[in-house]
């Protein structure tokens, strides 16, 4: 009977001793402070989460012709290499409607205050026309995507535009359709004629016009392509 309860107390020791620690540590693992993420930390997070989100909705190429006889010289050999690519294509003007162009018309799909740069992956400006040097709403656009590293490109009078929003200027090299119009504002602002047919300025692309419009359309279809 003796050797019974030396037993029994033997080994409500050993069941104590046993026990005790796992309790303290599940005590002290429950009462420790949880890691706060410091406010860099969690706005960077932020800022990826969003840059990814912006990344799988780009998915769009806007196409920018002016209403008033754009050059179908460019628009149709851009318009056919990007589709021919797989890019999704978006007629781009300051107007809802028919734009009447040098051999044919073209609807418009959206204005540059409805665009959403998050589903567009490059810019592509048509020339053929001035009436979009000085738009402040294509200015505002263009700008935004550079800011986001998106592809910016014209040809022709479209050169210009960027020039005149500040996407291109002083000591830039670039290409345009050279005329009386034109080169003084290039001049003005600085842009250096590159004299070739295309000219590749990180992500800005110009062309100097309908003679090159299919070397244009295939740069930007080979960027877009990388």
């Amino acid at each position: 009977m003796k050797k019974f309860l030396n037993f029994c107390i033997i080994a409500v020791f050993f069941i104590t001793a046993c026990t005790q620690p796992e309790a303290a540590t599940q005590e002290t693992a429950e009462n420790m402070p949880v890691a706060q993420e410091s406010p860099a930390a969690s706005e960077a997070r932020a800022t990826d989460t969003e840059t990814e989100e912006i990344e799988m909705q780009a998915n769009k190429v806007a196409v920018v012709i002016a209403r008033d006889r754009y050059q179908s010289l460019e628009y149709n050999p851009v318009v056919d290499q990007l589709k021919a690519a797989g890019h999704e294509i978006v007629i781009m003007s300051d107007d809802l409607g028919m734009a009447a162009g040098t051999q044919e018309s073209t609807e418009v799909e959206m204005t540059f205050t409805d665009a959403n740069t998050a589903e567009l992956k490059a810019i592509v400006l048509i020339g053929g026309s001035n009436s979009l040097w000085k738009h402040a709403e294509l200015h505002a656009l263009l700008n935004k995507m550079q800011a986001e590293g998106k592809l910016v490109s014209g040809i022709c009078y479209g050169s210009v535009t960027l020039a005149e929003a500040g996407v291109v200027g002083e000591g830039d090299t670039a290409c345009w359709f050279n005329s009386a119009e034109s080169d003084p504002v290039m001049q003005s602002f600085g842009v250096v004629d590159s004299t070739q047919d295309v000219t590749i300025n990180g992500n800005i692309i110009t062309g100097d016009g309908p003679d090159s419009a299919e070397e244009f359309a295939e740069a930007v279809a080979e960027y877009l392509g990388k």
